[in-house]
């Protein structure tokens, strides 16, 4: 089993390449941003990566936090991808900023969640029953073709970023590296 991760760049090296990116503003309460297990308040963010993953986005991507000014910024390269995101958190078209190709805002609260918690589920689910069924599983990042090299650092399905360790077939945690 592949399992394929959207092509995320580091927001300063991503902004270098692409000065007018394609921008989805997700704005959100810091009380209602909570953790499902009680751990830190990511649980928003990695859903939305996790479920990221499974729509086939082409280009590059990044994404910041500002806890500041309580937002949720996703940028693309391509307005396709930023488009499928859209569809996907039900973003609404917002005027463009001048360092901005597009911009769409939506609030990522609890009702967003709970339609991610699905897609995110299955794609977890999948991922188990392969490990279980002891198929081989590699972690690859999205590519456009097989000429083009990596782009960099991926971000797994944990929110992680950096190359997959797998030892014992489980990917290790930021205490494994």
């Amino acid at each position: 089993m592949y399992i394929r991760f959207r092509r995320t760049v580091h927001p300063i090296e991503f902004l270098k390449k692409h000065a007018k990116p394609h921008v989805i503003v997700g704005h959100y309460d810091p009380l209602d941003h909570q953790d499902e297990h009680g751990i830190g308040p990511v649980t928003y963010r990695i859903a939305l990566g996790i479920v990221m993953n499974t729509l086939d986005l082409a280009g590059e991507c990044t994404d910041m936090i500002d806890p500041e000014a309580c937002t949720l910024n996703l940028m693309f390269e391509l307005g396709e991808d930023a488009a499928k995101v859209c569809r996907l958190v039900r973003a609404t078209p917002a005027k463009a900023l001048a360092d901005s190709a597009s911009r769409a805002e939506f609030f990522y609260d609890q009702s967003v969640f709970e339609r991610l918690r699905p897609l995110r589920d299955a794609r977890m689910a999948a991922i188990r029953a392969a490990y279980e069924r002891d198929e081989p599983v590699e972690f690859v990042p999205r590519t456009v073709s097989p000429e083009e090299p990596e782009p960099g650092p991926i971000a797994d399905d944990w929110g992680n970023r950096g190359h997959a360790t797998i030892m014992g077939r489980f990917p290790l945690g930021n205490a494994g590296r």
